[in-house]
């Protein structure tokens, strides 16, 4: 099974896709293997015929999908498919959504560090200096490389991690913060 890596999100500069579409590029040519970049989401037009120009200069328009908008349900199918998603964002991310959404369709996550992105996963998928193209192809090659016990692995800590964001577990948590510090003052919960 090829290993397909995907992005979803807003298609900007700030997002990180000529630095993910440029390191994808190199993996492709240095591996010399089949595996694919989907892309999901919408954009400025210009911005986004930009990147499919770039991607066709570079001979890889097969090996690059554009699938642009698509319904929850519709981009669901597509990620599903995919063994890698890869959140490259260059600018500070205040929370990892997209984080949460690859993972809950199965993806190992390499993300870029520092900011919400990192925070969602907590110590686990793969993470990459922000704003580094050898570090982002750096954390590709080690997906593409990692054996399937390793890779499930990493799943299942990612798995593991997203639990705190379901909802009840989000108060559960938080009273339980609260409980601590009212401890650590020395006062009773009773």
């Amino acid at each position: 099974l090829p290993i397909y890596f995907v992005y979803i999100g807003r298609l900007h500069p700030d997002k990180g896709l000529d630095m993910l579409i440029n390191a994808y590029v190199r993996l492709k040519r240095d591996t010399n293997m089949s595996w694919k970049l989907n892309i999901i989401g919408g954009g400025d037009c210009l911005y986004v015929e930009g990147l499919k120009k770039k991607v066709a200069n570079w001979g890889c328009k097969d090996d690059v999908v554009f699938y642009g908008l698509k319904s929850h349900e519709e981009a669901a199918v597509i990620i599903n498919r995919c063994r890698v998603g890869i959140v490259p964002s260059t600018y500070r991310e205040a929370f990892g959504l997209t984080v949460l959404q690859l993972i809950a369709c199965g993806c190992l996550v390499i993300g870029s560090d520092g900011d919400g992105i990192s925070e969602v996963l907590g110590g686990t998928g793969l993470l990459f200096k922000k704003k580094s193209e050898e570090d982002l192809y750096s954390a590709m090659l080690r997906a593409v490389n990692m054996d399937d016990s390793t890779y499930t692995e990493y799943c299942k800590a990612e798995r593991e991690r997203v639990s705190i964001f379901i909802p009840q577990m989000l108060g559960v948590n938080y009273f339980s913060y609260l409980k601590s510090i009212v401890e650590e003052d020395g006062a009773t919960t009773d």
